[in-house]
């Protein structure tokens, strides 16, 4: 009996990854002492248009998904002279059709700042142009020692 229980799991898993429903993306970002927290559910992202396997190019451009989530940006933070774009993902909400933009940011510090684990945002925008609304909780303030 115990042995069977593993494997059901196991099954429950698979089968919930084959079906074509992640459920969800989390995505993030740390700045000001503050993390910000994004949560993008499966329903919000099926509300919004779908790119169809026959289709050459995504219903939102990938530049503009850019200049969407640097407006979010500028918003969320103090000084967004500090900041610039790192990178854009694609991420696939499990049936081939949906899908979601994560717009990366990373924070520029000054050359002589060793950085571990620095502020950083990661931006989701919906095909439909959108962004959502992150929770968000203050953080203890980082220490801050300049290299020697």
């Amino acid at each position: 009996m115990t042995r069977g229980l593993p494997i059901a799991l196991v099954l429950f898993v698979v089968s919930y990854a084959i079906s074509g429903e992640i459920g969800g993306y989390g995505a993030g970002g740390k700045a000001d002492g503050k993390q910000f927290d994004f949560s993008v559910s499966d329903t919000a992202v099926k509300a919004t248009p779908a790119w169809t396997p026959d289709a050459a190019c995504p219903p939102l451009q990938p530049r503009r998904a850019i200049e969407i989530a640097t407006k979010q940006l500028h918003d969320l933070v103090k000084d967004p002279a500090k900041w610039y774009f790192l990178q854009i993902n694609l991420v696939d909400f499990g049936d081939h059709m949906h899908w979601v933009y994560v717009v990366i940011f990373d924070r520029h510090y000054p050359p002589d700042l060793a950085v571990y684990g620095g502020d950083y945002f990661q931006i989701p925008v919906l095909m439909s142009g959108t962004t959502l609304q992150p929770k968000v909780r203050p953080l203890p303030p980082d220490v801050i020692e300049h290299s020697k």
